[in-house]
């Protein structure tokens, strides 16, 4: 068989899955599941942890009416990490490829995410196997992280994909890779792979190869800070990764009590987070308005279809428990917010602002 031939049926016969690791994110998990749907992603796989709200809930519904949608739970790979000191989320991401490798699903290709983040066509297009087919011998497509600019203005539950969002261009990559038996295992940002093996990674569209030492840091997961500036200060890319990890007060401080047990972290509260802070960087501005009339509908009739309305409302309730519980928290052991300062910046808990409080449960959400 002939070249031509040869990438005439890969392009044809791309299938992309998606795959996230979840713990009580109940409220953004149907908008984060629809809007990956709608890019041309052809199935999602979301392994549940420590679950304590309604995720599950809404897995099985959403499982239920569209088969393109599967979950697991990992409370038991969870318990076999902690005892091995491994870390939960690479675990989970390799036993994906390998379900793949051995023919559970018909992917292609797969693309490893967080709930809070999401992949975007900054042209409002809808097919991201059109970016594979304009190179189809590509190993990998890796996206820049565009990370939410804390304006201090938002509302609780508000879509993340609307209108201009500010935010701040990372050097932190997020990368899709094509399945193949010279991948050794996945990190958290990018496949490894076998030492023979030099794979062909680009940036996004921009046709830029992504080469260790030269313009990326060893595993691949960090352009150096030459690369932002050969793509321009203000430059977005047509496709990004767009990190909505603030949210609102009330959601940004919830989040803290979920914890980070799979990262083989024992503390009481997320450590991974820097406070309601930016973060240093340039701060451009991405058009995310070309889609959201469509997407309200398109939505809008997803809900209805799955019968989440109920779910979703019982979903904001179990968040702002959980943000009660925090307050509770931090007033019985307030050496919790003089060990971990750096997460509760900018909020009322931080150095500055704990007078604030004293404020009653009632009043804090």
């Amino acid at each position: 068989m002939d070249t031509k031939n040869k990438v005439h049926i890969l392009r044809n016969k791309i299938k992309v899955k998606l795959v996230a690791i979840a713990k009580d994110e109940a409220p953004y998990l149907p908008y984060w599941i629809y809007h990956h749907f709608s890019i041309g992603i052809d199935f999602i796989e979301i392994h549940l942890n420590g679950i304590t709200d309604n995720s599950l809930e809404i897995c099985k519904k959403i499982s239920n009416g569209d088969k393109r949608f599967t979950y697991f739970i990992g409370d038991r790979l969870l318990q076999k990490c902690l005892k091995r000191k491994q870390r939960y989320q690479s675990s989970a991401y390799n036993k994906s490829i390998k379900r793949t490798k051995k023919g559970k699903d018909s992917s292609t290709h797969i693309l490893f995410l967080d709930i809070d983040e999401y992949l975007v066509n900054t042209k409002g297009r809808n097919c991201i196997k059109r970016l594979m087919r304009s190179c189809p011998e590509a190993d990998a497509f890796s996206f820049l992280w565009y990370f939410e600019h804390w304006q201090g203005n938002k509302k609780a539950f508000a879509n993340p994909l609307t209108g201009h969002r500010s935010a701040v261009k990372a050097r932190t990559l997020k990368t899709l890779i094509k399945v193949s038996s010279r991948i050794k295992s996945y990190n958290q940002h990018n496949a490894m792979y076998k030492e023979n093996h030099q794979p062909k990674n680009l940036l996004a569209e921009t046709g830029m190869h992504l080469i260790p030492k030269v313009n990326t840091n060893d595993g691949r997961n960090m352009v150096f800070g030459k690369v932002l500036l050969m793509l321009g200060k203000s430059n977005v890319e047509e496709w990004i990764v767009f990190h909505s990890i603030f949210k609102s007060k009330t959601e940004y401080l919830a989040s803290l009590l979920r914890g980070n047990r799979q990262s083989l972290y024992t503390a009481p509260v997320k450590l991974n987070r820097w406070g309601q802070t930016n973060g240093d960087g340039d701060i451009v501005s991405i058009d995310l308005s070309k889609r959201e009339k469509r997407h309200k509908i398109g939505y809008a009739f997803f809900l209805l279809k799955h019968n989440l309305y109920p779910e979703l409302s019982n979903a904001k309730k179990y968040l702002i428990e959980r943000r009660l519980q925090l307050h509770s928290l931090i007033k019985n052991e307030p050496w919790i917010r003089e060990r971990w300062p750096h997460v509760f910046k900018g909020t009322m808990y931080s150095a500055d602002s704990f007078a604030n409080s004293s404020k009653t449960d009632s009043t804090i959400v």
